[in-house]
């Protein structure tokens, strides 16, 4: 039996060094003789735990707790004696029995309180019949930390020295989530065995997330291409992005949970919707830069804030969550893969004009300790919450000011803004080809959609045109004060600048191409102050572009057409020829007289 005792013990040893270097560990290639104290001071000797991640995770604190208790001979070899008070030994024995992977391993394992040894030693010898790194292994350490009871020691990223008052076995666990930012995740359970000073290699990962706003120049009619900023024309529908990648560790995990919480900021833009669900899709790519993906939208519920309303799970007032309560149950997913949510929503005539842009976010909730379920139920709280990350839409206004010759403010003017757009652009506004408003002087070749003015209230000078993105625009006074000449058609490009930097965007420049046809200036945005008579400014600087359009007073002679010049030519040449025939007759009459 002493043999046995042995030979287990040493084949345990083994396994739970394979076991332990799955997840983060290298075992000591000798197992020492470990005094309970140090012969000259009689003190507990202690044993520095240090630990290592490749994430540059901080661990803010972890624990060892004892499984088996055991000695050392003079061989060193290390004899299980017992169980240790690190686990609730009869749960333990229950749980090992209850588990898909391992049960049929301790189906006859049995628990006697009276001679806790002879169950200590059983457990041994089916454990060192585990393979290296096996998913066996993985689920013992696994249960052993759902059925955890006392610590024998702990440590945190200040202090990395845990110590053991006796040897035996033990599993290291983190009794905080690591962390990396905002994001966190524990450490699988680690089964070493004490004796000596360790080294953690922290298999610990995070997944990432990113969401992103979608761009695209209507004028240029290139491609919509994604960032974390982009200008918009009111009424336009914005695709979103939300993009979360697997880390590289989610083999140690039974399943794995994935949640997309998003607030689009209800009101300024408006979801586009499927009926009563929002209209999107789900792709998974099995990697970051793959091009082509699978559909896997099936695989993801849809839960929105008015939920309730629509028999859906509400989502405590966020727009909206989409959540898949295992993406290891989707064929072809595995480390490094990549799910992207597209989405649309509309900007409404809410939206903020200029530099203070319209601000939306997303943060992704996803399982983060392999040691559970990933439900998100149990009382180790076995999810985190990514970094809260936002994108920025912007967009802009005109002011056109009317005036006269004199630069006095002339009433009786309006204005029609055309857009010059490629295929149809992305604008939410009415598509209208060119050839079908040749009155208004526009080029039959381009195609348009038409943007009407809104005079400021109390103000029949000036007019504003909102919600405008970047791109070309002809301005058309389609009505012309009495008694004045009409204002030649105004050709302009709104150029706007973004930062892109993550945690930075911002409206960098607004500038406008087309100072040759009138004066513009770009500035803050404004609305009418309670006088009726005077602006003041929303704060909202590089937002509003002004142009100052001038009649003058009286008309012009025409050029071509209309009544012109020859008419006077020809009524001049009758004249002189009614005069002519008048003095040849006078003539003649003069001479019969005589």
């Amino acid at each position: 039996m002493r043999k046995f005792k042995k030979f287990a013990a040493m084949a345990f040893a083994a396994v739970l060094a394979a076991c332990a270097a799955a997840p983060v560990l290298s075992f000591a290639d000798e197992i020492p003789v470990q005094p309970a104290t140090d012969s000259n001071t009689g003190l507990a000797i202690e044993y520095a735990v240090t630990v290592k991640s490749a994430k540059d995770s901080v661990h803010t604190e972890m624990a060892a707790y004892q499984i088996l208790t055991g000695s050392v001979d003079a061989n060193d070899v290390l004899e299980v004696t017992g169980w240790g008070d690190g686990v609730n030994v009869s749960d333990f024995i229950n749980a090992l029995k209850a588990d898909a992977t391992v049960r049929e391993n301790f189906a006859d394992l049995e628990y006697d309180s009276s001679s806790p040894q002879t169950s200590a030693v059983e457990f041994a010898k089916i454990i060192a019949e585990y393979g290296d790194k096996s998913n066996k292994a993985n689920a013992v350490a696994k249960v052993a930390v759902r059925n955890l009871k006392t610590s024998s020691g702990t440590f945190d990223s200040t202090d990395t020295t845990i110590k053991y008052v006796e040897s035996g076995y033990y599993i290291v666990v983190d009794e905080e989530a690591a962390t990396l930012g905002d994001y966190s995740a524990s450490t699988l359970g680690l089964l070493k065995v004490a004796g000596k000073d360790v080294e953690i290699d922290a298999k610990v990962d995070f997944p990432s997330f990113d969401k992103q706003i979608g761009d695209i120049n209507d004028t240029d009619g290139g491609k919509t291409t994604f960032n974390e900023s982009a200008d918009w024309d009111m009424g336009d529908e914005v695709p979103f992005k939300l993009i979360a990648t697997i880390p590289s560790n989610i083999d140690q995990y039974d399943t794995y949970k994935m949640i997309f919480h998003d607030d689009i900021q209800g009101g300024v833009f408006n979801l586009v919707m499927d009926g009563n669900k929002l209209d999107y899709t789900v792709t998974y790519y099995e990697s970051a830069d793959a091009t082509a993906g699978t559909d896997v939208t099936g695989s993801f519920t849809y839960a929105s804030s008015t939920g309730a309303a629509l028999g859906e799970t509400n989502c405590d007032g966020e727009d909206f969550t989409l959540t898949c309560t295992d993406i290891k149950a989707i064929e072809g997913v595995d480390a490094g893969g990549k799910f992207v949510v597209d989405y649309s929503a509309t900007l409404t005539s809410e939206a903020k004009m200029g530099a203070d842009g319209n601000w939306n976010s997303a943060y992704l909730e996803y399982s983060n300790n392999p040691n559970f379920s990933g439900s998100g139920e149990s009382d180790k709280h076995d999810t985190g919450d990514s970094t809260v990350d936002s994108v920025v839409a912007f967009t802009y206004q005109t002011v056109v000011n009317k005036v006269d010759q004199n630069n006095d403010p002339l009433k009786g003017a309006e204005f029609t803004l055309y857009k010059e757009v490629k295929d149809g652009g992305a604008t939410g506004n009415t598509f209208m080809k060119a050839d079908n408003t040749t009155s208004a002087g526009l080029d039959a070749n381009k195609n348009y959609v038409k943007i009407s003015s809104t005079k400021i209230d109390g103000i029949d000078t000036r007019f504003e045109f909102k919600g405008l993105d970047d791109g070309n625009y002809v301005l058309v006074e389609t009505k012309t004060p009495n008694s004045y000449n009409s204002a030649a058609n105004l050709e302009f490009t709104i150029v706007a600048e973004h930062i892109q930097k993550e945690g930075e965007e911002a409206l960098y420049e607004l500038s406008v191409d087309g100072k040759d046809k009138a004066d513009f200036s770009v500035g803050k945005v404004y609305v009418p102050n309670e006088t009726e008579d005077e602006l003041e400014s929303t704060g909202a600087d590089k937002g509003s572009l002004s142009a100052t359009v001038v009649n003058k007073y009286g008309s012009a002679l025409p050029s071509t057409g209309g009544i012109g010049t020859k008419l006077f030519y020809l009524g001049g040449g009758a004249m002189v020829a009614v005069a002519g025939v008048f003095l040849i007759t006078k003539k003649r009459m003069g001479k019969a007289e005589k």
